[in-house]
């Protein structure tokens, strides 16, 4: 199935700098595609700094791409955030503000120069994207925790256990 195309008037800009940087040559074939998603998003307009005029990004630290959009694209969930974390660790991108359903909202990337100090083999100085380490769901503890607490409250109620009949014995 091909990609839902999405149109946005203007051209995509890329420095040339950029392309030819080692950092660019080390992504993936899918990590330069979001790449120049990214590149795509961002809204950038002239401005005049002293005598002279330059491109500004004006969204920056608040590019939105969605899991459900990178889907659109053919990318699973999984192989996207590997994407993103090849992304933010080469220093293309960088994360501004966390999202998901438990933090609200959804998550904003910025356009990093941080590419031009990546180096192969060695780890970046800049911080790269965050695991999350909230232990969500259920796990064995909370299982037998809340076992513990339900036949506690069986017993204190003369209830049998459901399954055991009255003169069995369990093992």
């Amino acid at each position: 199935m091909a990609p839902k195309q999405t149109r946005r008037p203007g051209p995509i800009v890329v420095d040339r700098e950029l392309i030819e940087c080692s950092a660019f040559w080390d992504l993936r074939a899918k990590a330069v595609r979001v790449l120049v998603r990214f590149f795509g998003k961002r809204k950038r307009t002239k401005m005049t700094l002293g005598r002279r005029q330059d491109w500004v990004t004006t969204n920056d630290g608040a590019i939105v791409f969605t899991y459900a959009e990178a889907q659109g694209l053919g990318i699973n969930p999984n192989a996207f955030r590997d994407i993103l974390d090849d992304l933010v660790g080469h220093g293309f991108i960088r994360i501004a503000r966390i999202g998901g359903r438990l933090h609200g909202g959804v998550t904003l990337y910025g356009i990093s120069d941080n590419w031009r100090d990546w180096r192969p083999g060695i780890d970046p100085p800049w911080e790269k994207r965050k695991r999350d380490s909230r232990r969500l769901g259920f796990e064995q503890e909370d299982v037998r925790r809340r076992a513990e607490g339900t036949r506690a409250a069986n017993r204190a109620e003369g209830k049998q256990a459901p399954g055991r009949r009255g003169g069995e014995k369990g093992g």
